[in-house]
């Protein structure tokens, strides 16, 4: 699959742009309230962290093209998944804490309550669970986009 022929189909999740006003905004805050710069480092250490576990860690954006699906993840070290499109037999979801009533399977753990998760059932009897974070009207519209058949 040629990276060429991939169109963008969902742009970045909102949580990777509002990173950088957080920390500059705590930052500030904290300036403010006069603390040692090692306990201001610190702190945002441990908020960038937990940020990063709760909203950044499967941020991705999606690509499509006629036949394939490119998830392509802002964190360098979370590789690409690619879905062929003529191999996928059945699509579930599992969804995060703001859309749980309308997921297919039981409801999610606290754990996984910042991302989605696409079931991909293949033609040759395998199953793969792709993890991702997009903006939220996009994930209903790659579940629709992988139902269809070409």
């Amino acid at each position: 699959m040629n990276d060429q022929d991939f169109k963008l189909f969902a742009k970045k999740p909102v949580a990777y742009y509002a990173t950088v006003i957080c920390v500059l905004l705590l930052l500030l805050f904290l300036l403010f309230k006069e603390w040692d710069l090692s306990d201001i480092g610190l702190f945002i250490l441990i908020f960038v962290l937990v940020y990063y576990y709760f909203f950044l860690r499967f941020a991705c954006e999606i690509y499509v093209q006629k036949d394939s699906v490119k998830i392509h993840y802002m964190m360098p070290w979370i590789q690409d998944e690619y879905i062929v499109k003529c191999s996928v037999n059945n699509v579930d979801y599992l969804t995060s804490f703001w859309d749980m009533q309308s997921s297919y399977k039981q409801s999610r753990n606290f754990k996984n309550v910042c991302f989605d998760t696409i079931v991909i059932s293949k033609s040759d009897g395998s199953v793969e669970e792709i993890n991702i974070n997009t903006r939220y009207t996009y994930f209903h519209k790659l579940l629709d986009y992988l139902n269809v058949k070409n």
